[in-house]
């Protein structure tokens, strides 16, 4: 699914999800208590996983997922209890023998990572009939860098005319930052009116044609705490 069908396909949900949400049953005011979100904010803190997938493996679990100092801490606004707007920091980094944008990292000359991501998000728990799963979709946006690192080729496609290569034939890549389109899910699982798990999936498309830039799928996963009861 290229960028812009993932995008028509968000907003379709997103409309078809708000035309729902208007119709709340006595049924889900009876049963569906739960954590009160409304007017509230949760924090979050946890891990993730890099899935840099311009070899493209896809979802194979391989070289090209990352998880090195993977820390993941998230702030989130909740309107109500279908909507909300967070915020998502995550670090990384990309170890030696790792893929990053097609290439292999070099011993030495490890890469860090680090992402800034906001986020609209919509909530189904409606849907489900349950005050403790909590699934949603989300789409957004972000600011993602890689720092500067060498690598080896893996398909012997480096060109000295053009590639900037070290005497070893490395390809010498600076730091790049690139701006993002994001879509994704997640679910929370909440087992108190305080506190919860969280898990989310983030495809992340740049939206830079630049060279050495790839798209890059991003696992969450951690604790949450919901301020007010």
């Amino acid at each position: 699914m290229n960028l812009k069908s993932t995008i028509l396909f968000a907003f379709i949900c997103f409309t078809f999800g708000i035309a729902n949400a208007q119709d709340v049953t006595d049924w889900d005011r009876e049963v569906l208590t739960g954590p009160n979100l409304v007017k509230n904010w949760s924090f979050g803190a946890g891990v993730n996983i890099v899935d840099d997938y311009a070899t493209g493996y896809g979802f194979y679990i391989g070289d090209n997922w990352n998880f090195s100092s993977p820390f993941a801490l998230s702030a989130e606004y909740h309107l109500s209890n279908a909507f909300g707007f967070s915020a998502l920091f995550t670090t990384n980094e990309y170890k030696e023998g790792k893929i990053i944008d097609g290439r292999a990292i070099v011993e030495g000359y490890e890469a860090t990572y680090f992402a800034a991501d906001i986020a609209a998000k919509f909530y189904l728990r409606n849907w489900f009939r349950t005050p403790v799963l909590d699934p949603y979709i989300f789409v957004g946006g972000g600011y993602t860098t890689i720092g500067e690192y060498r690598a080896s080729s893996v398909d012997n496609d480096f060109n000295p005319e053009s590639d900037e290569l070290d005497e070893d034939g490395n390809l010498m890549v600076e730091e790049i930052g690139r701006f993002t389109v994001n879509t994704g899910f997640g679910m929370n699982v909440w087992i108190s009116n305080h506190w919860g798990l969280m898990g989310a999936i983030t495809g992340k498309w740049s939206v830079e044609d630049e060279k050495y830039i790839s798209n890059q799928i991003q696992y969450t996963m951690g604790v949450l705490y919901l301020l007010k009861e």
